[in-house]
C-alpha cells in the first residue's frame, strides 16, 4: 500500500534513476511499495516517510538509492516482528544528510511491551513481570534490563551483535495496575553509504518508557552505519526506556559505526540504559571504528 504523495522529477530516457521528493505524508509498508529507480530522495520540512510495519519480506527491506538522501523531515521507521530477533530497515544511498530539524527515528518501533495485567515483554530479551507485586523489569539487549521491585521481575538478558547490530530491541515487562503496560524497544536502522553521512539532526532508536508506575521500560534498539566519511553535529541515540516508580529500566541498546577516511562528527553518541526501580540495568554497545567494512 502506498498512501500519501511524491513529486517526481524524470529525467532523460538515457538516465534511469529518478528523484523523488517527500512532500506529504507517505507509507511504504513492504519492499514491494518502494520505487526501484531511486536517485536522490527528499524528505521535506514537516513531513514524514513511514517505512515498515507492513507484511513484508522476512528479513527486512532495503531503501536504496544512487544518489543522495536528504532528510529534513521525518523517516519513522518500523521494526518487522518476525524471526528470533526482528529485523529493521536499511538505506543504501551514495550520501545520506539528517540534516538539523531532521529525523530519522525507531524510538519504540521494535518488540512490543507486555500489556497490563502481567505480561513479559515480547523479544528475546524481554522484560518478566511480576503478578504478585504488581511490576515488571525492563527490558535487555545491548545491555541488561533492570529489575522491577520485587526480585522476580526479572530485568531481560542481553543479546545480538555489538559489532554488527541488526535486531529489534525488546520490550518490558507489564505491571497488574493502572494500565501499566511495559515500554516497546528501539527499531533497528542500517545506513550503508559508499560517501559521507552527515547527522545533523536526529538518529534514534529508543527505547520506550513503561507506563505508569509499574511497567517496565523497554530495551535501546540498534543504528549500524558504514561510510566512507562521517560528519555533523546531531545525535545518535540508541538508549534504554525509563521504568515506573517501581518498574525497571530498560538497557541501552547498540551503536556500531564504521568509516574509512575521516571522522568529523562531534555530535552525541549513546547507548545508555534508562532509569528505573533502584536505578539497577546496564548501558549497551556503542562502537566506533576507523577501519572499512563491505557494504
Amino acid at each position: 500500500m502506498l498512501v500519501g504523495s511524491l513529486i517526481v522529477i524524470n529525467f532523460p530516457q538515457s538516465v534511469l534513476a529518478t528523484d523523488y521528493t517527500i512532500s506529504s505524508p507517505t507509507t511504504w509498508d513492504d519492499a514491494s511499495d518502494v520505487p526501484g529507480d531511486i536517485g536522490n530522495l527528499t524528505i521535506d520540512a514537516g513531513q514524514t516517510l513511514t517505512v515498515g510495519g507492513g507484511v513484508y519480506d522476512s528479513g527486512g527491506f532495503n531503501i536504496t538509492g544512487t544518489g543522495t538522501l536528504t532528510v529534513n523531515g521525518t523517516i519513522t521507521v518500523n521494526g518487522e516482528i518476525s524471526g528470533a530477533n526482528g529485523y529493521g530497515i536499511t538505506f543504501n544511498f551514495t550520501t545520506v544528510t539528517v540534516n538539523s530539524g531532521g529525523a530519522i527515528n525507531g524510538d519504540g518501533k521494535g518488540f512490543a511491551g507486555g500489556v497490563n495485567g502481567g505480561n513479559t515483554g515480547s523479544g528475546p530479551g524481554g522484560g518478566v513481570s511480576n503478578v504478585s507485586c504488581s511490576t515488571g523489569g525492563g527490558a535487555g539487549f545491548g545491555g541488561a534490563g533492570g529489575r522491577g521491585e520485587c526480585a522476580s521481575a526479572i530485568g531481560g538478558s542481553t543479546y545480538g551483535s555489538g559489532t554488527v547490530p541488526i535486531d529489534l530491541g525488546s520490550g518490558g515487562g507489564g505491571g497488574t495496575y493502572g494500565g501499566s503496560s511495559g515500554g516497546a524497544g528501539g527499531g533497528a536502522i542500517r545506513i550503508s553509504a559508499s560517501g559521507t553521512v552527515t547527522i545533523s539532526g536526529t538518529l534514534s532508536a529508543n527505547g520506550s518508557n513503561g507506563v505508569t508506575d509499574w511497567g517496565g521500560a523497554g530495551s535501546g534498539g540498534s543504528i549500524y552505519i558504514i561510510a566512507d566519511t562521517l560528519a555533523g553535529t546531531g545525535s545518535i541515540t540508541a538508549n534504554g526506556g525509563s521504568g515506573g516508580t517501581w518498574g525497571g529500566a530498560g538497557g541501552g541498546g547498540r551503536i556500531a559505526i564504521y568509516y574509512t577516511t575521516s571522522n568529523t562528527y562531534s555530535g552525541t553518541r549513546t547507548a545508555i540504559k534508562g532509569t528505573g526501580y533502584n536505578s539497577l540495568g546496564s548501558d549497551g554497545t556503542n562502537y566506533l571504528y576507523a577501519k572499512a567494512v563491505s557494504t
